[in-house]
């Protein structure tokens, strides 16, 4: 006859069948990491693109972790520059868009000229000397900037142009000059593939296939979409990004988020284990079997051990143990054990530092000076907001300028970015009224 032990061998037998049948499907990663599609690492580089546009796709979804925390900062600093548009070519207007601008203005225009000459990049000093351009503050580059289309405002356009940037490596405005006003449109980058005509040169037109969709697909002309890259140095005629640099990191830190919230979801967290006496020795000299107790009796202790050890009151009060209960051991891991600290720091650090950023710009306050915090912001500017800043002013004169005015020498280009330092500022507004 099978004893109340030899029932307990038979379901435990069951239930860890169970469990291993469960635990086999759970370890496939669910939407993340190069296992759950059947890659190696070789496919993980390829699954984040390579200018294509299926990778694009892919290199959309994410826009999520650390790789999100990234480009948020990147792309509301540059979102906040305004654009500054200067005419270097002989005109009959002067500054402001007036025609003969009043004498009281001239001195006002001329430090607005001066002013804009120092501050240009330098990039913009191969055009013309700003010194004498003229100031233009009312153009339809700059009215369809401000209002680009019926649901964005001039940030959120510049907020989708740099986050296209960081993810997929390329950007694309279409110019829709169909209506009572000209309308700015950022297309993702999979929506858009270019076309190339042997007779008419690259980039000739674009195919636009809206949302992956072969329903709604529609051809532009190539003068209407202006084409902001991250250049690949192998392909000239490619793009790259810094998430599809660092495809793996991202990976990984994707699937031990994964892994948090399943330890989290599935465990079970009991904070020690209570394991009952046995019953007195058999004839014979048999151990004694350990009872099975029923779930009030179960629930009678459990209340007692807490009535008696629980709170903050109780913390690191001995705990006596009689005859009724054979020992109390640790059972769930602790806080340190399951939140993988190392790994995930050298993971966050290693996607930061492709991107540019540091925590310090993000806002993790950490032990440091004020002038680590101000250097942290400056290098942030300097090298990665103005360089975006450079590159987007560059296709904007080359590429868009010329689609308003073809004959008109004008020059578009971004206020640089500078880091917001207190004493700095204080320093410069002291020295200005020592000077008058």
């Amino acid at each position: 006859m099978d004893s109340n032990l030899d029932y307990m061998v038979k379901d435990a037998e069951a239930l860890t069948g169970l469990y291993r049948a469960d635990a086999a499907k759970s370890v496939v990663p669910k939407g993340v990491g190069h296992e759950a599609m059947g890659l190696g690492m070789g496919g993980v580089r390829d699954m984040f693109g390579g200018g294509q546009t299926t990778g694009a796709a892919e290199q959309y979804r994410h826009f999520k972790g650390w790789a999100y925390v990234a480009i948020k900062a990147i792309a509301q600093r540059v979102a906040s520059q305004p654009l500054c548009l200067t005419d270097l070519g002989a005109t009959s207007q002067g500054a402001y868009g007036q025609e003969t601008p009043a004498e009281n203005l001239s001195d006002a225009m001329e430090d607005a000229r001066r002013r804009r000459s120092v501050s240009a990049p330098v990039w913009t000093k191969s055009y013309g000397d700003f010194s004498t351009g003229d100031i233009v503050e009312q153009h339809r580059l700059l009215d369809a900037l401000m209002r680009p289309n019926e649901v964005m405002t001039q940030w959120s356009l510049m907020y989708c142009t740099v986050a296209s940037l960081e993810l997929t490596g390329c950007s694309y405005w279409w110019f829709d000059d169909s209506g009572s006003r000209l309308k700015i449109w950022p297309l993702p980058s999979n929506w858009v593939t270019p076309v190339h005509d042997e007779n008419e040169g690259l980039y000739h037109s674009y195919k636009i296939t809206p949302k992956g969709t072969s329903d709604d697909e529609f051809i532009v002309d190539g003068k209407n979409i202006a084409y902001f890259p991250l250049p690949d140095p192998s392909n000239p005629m490619g793009h790259t990004s810094p998430l599809q640099t660092q495809s793996m990191a991202v990976s990984t830190d994707e699937a031990l988020q994964e892994a948090q919230f399943r330890a989290f979801k599935n465990g079970i967290f009991p904070g020690v284990m209570m394991t009952v006496g046995r019953l007195p020795d058999m004839p014979g000299g048999g151990a004694g079997e350990r009872p099975i107790l029923e779930p009030e009796q179960r629930k009678v202790l459990i209340d007692a051990a807490k009535l008696f050890y629980q709170g903050a009151v109780n913390y690191n009060e001995p705990l006596v143990i009689d005859g009724m209960i054979e020992k109390i051991e640790k059972f769930s891991t602790s806080p340190a054990e399951m939140d993988f600290v190392n790994s995930g720091n050298v993971v966050k650090a290693r996607i930061f530092q492709a991107f540019g950023v540091n925590p310090l710009v993000l806002g993790e306050v950490s032990a440091g000076s004020y002038a680590q915090s101000a250097m942290a912001e400056k290098h942030f500017v300097s090298t990665v907001i103005n360089p975006i800043l450079d590159l987007m002013g560059q296709v904007i004169t080359g590429w868009i300028v010329p689609f308003f005015e073809p004959n008109r020498k004008l020059v578009a280009h971004f206020e640089p970015a500078e880091a917001d330092d207190a004493d700095r500022r204080l320093q410069t507004w002291g020295q200005a009224i020592q000077a008058g």
